[in-house]
């Protein structure tokens, strides 16, 4: 394991542990959740590193930024494998009204809901979803009337998220190489020495781990998170241009 841990990520990664020799023993289904970004690496991490393959990670829809870890016994089938601890709320409100991820958290905060219990929120043009537990789905339901000063509608179960599918900016161009400090610089329009003043100061993770050195190389699909100047998928390494550059094409989550 890992040696520069936090108290609560220790605390994380020893449940991890005992809950991988529960599943088999107690021949249960286990899950913890719900995991931010940076959880759910060390949590992978940490998975690979006890080899235990039976698991996935659910947030109710595809590329969900928080996630419940999904642990079962090896002899589970997949239809007791499709078990989930996710609920999916959806608000429906005036497209009259503007209301934000930090309206919608606020006001379930407010309501004593504990954020380990909300998983993402996504908000489009008079509606929204929120994923919950099951407890916290039949609070809102019956809790919740406003959001803020917007009155709301409620309704839990499957919802349409094709309004909310994440939106990019593509970015291409050319990098002397494709060390973390260079492409860090495109992505920002730093000089190298910033970008890499950028990862001395913690600024800068890659899948969600942080990163520590700008001689890094990186490869395609690596996805890079950067305080101030927001997530960009490496999507695309071309081939060396006559000057001996490389060509990239990046998606930049909008």
């Amino acid at each position: 394991m890992r040696q520069d841990l936090t108290g609560q990520e220790e605390i994380l990664l020893a449940r991890l542990c005992d809950f991988a020799e529960d599943c088999d023993r107690q021949a249960a289904a286990k899950f913890i959740g719900f995991l931010d970004e940076h959880q759910r690496a060390l949590a992978e991490e940490a998975l690979r590193e006890i080899r235990f393959f039976d698991y996935r990670f659910d947030g109710g829809y595809p590329d969900a930024g928080r996630v419940f870890l999904c642990m079962y016994p090896s002899w589970f089938s997949e239809e007791e494998r499709a078990d989930s601890p996710v609920r999916c709320c959806h608000f429906s409100f005036r497209t009259c009204d503007v209301l934000t991820h930090r309206d919608f958290l606020g006001s379930l905060m407010a309501l004593g809901i504990k954020r380990e219990t909300v998983g993402d929120i996504l908000v489009r043009e008079g509606q929204a979803v929120v994923f919950t537990t099951e407890n916290v789905a039949r609070m809102i339901v019956n809790d919740v009337r406003k959001i803020g000063r917007v009155g709301v509608k409620i309704s839990v179960g499957p919802c349409d998220l094709s309004a909310f599918e994440q939106q990019f900016e593509d970015l291409s161009g050319t990098v002397s190489s494709l060390r973390l400090d260079c492409v860090l610089s495109f992505l920002t329009g730093l000089s190298r020495e910033k970008s890499l003043a950028l990862i001395r100061a913690k600024n800068v993770s890659i899948h969600h781990m942080e990163a520590t050195e700008g001689s890094r190389l990186l490869h395609e699909k690596d996805l890079l998170s950067v305080r101030g100047y927001g997530r960009f998928l490496l999507d695309q390494v071309g081939d060396l241009t006559k000057k001996g550059k490389w060509r990239i094409t990046v998606k930049k989550y909008l």
